[in-house]
This record gives C-alpha cells, sequence and structure tokens, in this order.
C-alpha cells in the first residue's frame, strides 16, 4: 500500500509543479505584455463556443482581428493568455461578450519582436493567479502526505495547505471582472 501512495502523491506532486510552472510562465507573458507597443485592431468575429457540450454551461468566446504593424497586416485571435472561457451564466462571460462587438475597433498589445504574436487584454488579472494557486496546493497536498507517511511531519503543512486554500477562495469570490475591464475600445 505505501508504493501505491507514493506513487500517487509523486504523480499529484508533478501535476502541481507542471500546473504551476504553466502558470507562472502565462503570468510572466501577461506582465511583459503590458509593456508591448498597441494598435488600433478592428474585430472580425465573436463567437460563443461550448466547450464540453450543449448541455453544459461552461463556454469559451472566441475571437479574430486583424491589425497592423509596419504596414503589414496581421491576424489575431488571442483575449487574455491565461483567459480560459468559464460559466455562460456568469457575470464575466456577459460583461466580456457586452464589450466585444464585431466591426468596431480595439486596442490590441503587439510583441514587438514577433508582430503576428498580440492580445486584447494584457496585464495582471487577479483570476489569473488562480490556477498557480492550484498548483501550490497540489504540491502542499503531496508533500504533507509524503512526510506524513514517511516522517510524520505532516501536521507542519496544514498551516501553509489552509492559508492557500483561503487563498484559493479569496481569489474566486474577488475576481469577479476577469478580462473585460482591460479590453479598450478605440475610436473608428
Amino acid at each position: 500500500m505505501p508504493v501505491l501512495v507514493t506513487l500517487v502523491c509523486a504523480a499529484v506532486f508533478t501535476a502541481g509543479l507542471v500546473i504551476m510552472t504553466r502558470s507562472a510562465g502565462l503570468m510572466w507573458r501577461c506582465r511583459q505584455a503590458s509593456r508591448w507597443p498597441s494598435t488600433s485592431a478592428i474585430l472580425l468575429e465573436v463567437e460563443d463556443q461550448d466547450i464540453l457540450g450543449p448541455e453544459d454551461t461552461n463556454h469559451r468566446i472566441r475571437v479574430r482581428y486583424t491589425y497592423e504593424v509596419d504596414g503589414q497586416r496581421h491576424e489575431g485571435n488571442l483575449i487574455h493568455p491565461c483567459y480560459t472561457g468559464g460559466s455562460r451564466f456568469g457575470q464575466a462571460h456577459s460583461k466580456l461578450l457586452a464589450v466585444l462587438k464585431p466591426g468596431q475597433r480595439y486596442r490590441v498589445r503587439y510583441n514587438r519582436n514577433r508582430p503576428d504574436e498580440s492580445m486584447l487584454s494584457a496585464g495582471f488579472h487577479l483570476h489569473s493567479i488562480f490556477p498557480l494557486l492550484v498548483g501550490i496546493q497540489a504540491l502542499l497536498l503531496a508533500a504533507g502526505l509524503m512526510a506524513e507517511l514517511g516522517l510524520n511531519l505532516g501536521l507542519g503543512l496544514f498551516l501553509p495547505f489552509g492559508i492557500n486554500f483561503a487563498l484559493i477562495l479569496l481569489v474566486l469570490l474577488l475576481s469577479r471582472d476577469r478580462f473585460a475591464s482591460r479590453i479598450i475600445r478605440t475610436a473608428s
């Protein structure tokens, strides 16, 4: 039995590390993008897509926009690197749909070194930290179980586990408007 528990803990630890690393990378990219130059883009298409099926409430908004940099036309489809969708009945989803209107012009941030890389909403959003906290929680859970099984020190990890769990709940409660607030419509 301890071998199986050890393997499960190792898998949870590894998954937490992967989630945490990926999330930190996306947050770093968003921070960098907030310093990228901007230009005006025209929104060509907005589509509210089902993620898992017609009866599910999970949706993702897909966009397509075009913009010019140094006389060259580019096309983009990224709202924000940390945007993954959500409940179609949620306030954040409704706000995002209300802001995004095909045919309208928006400010888009683009990478100076790779002008074909762009996004409509840049910078840190409180909800972006959620996956990072989930990754940390998985690490703490796995480490606590391993320590409890091997060294009886797992109780020392209950405090950080509880604090991190409280942070996760706080982020979920406070992060109402996730991405719409930083999407800026420009003059036509």
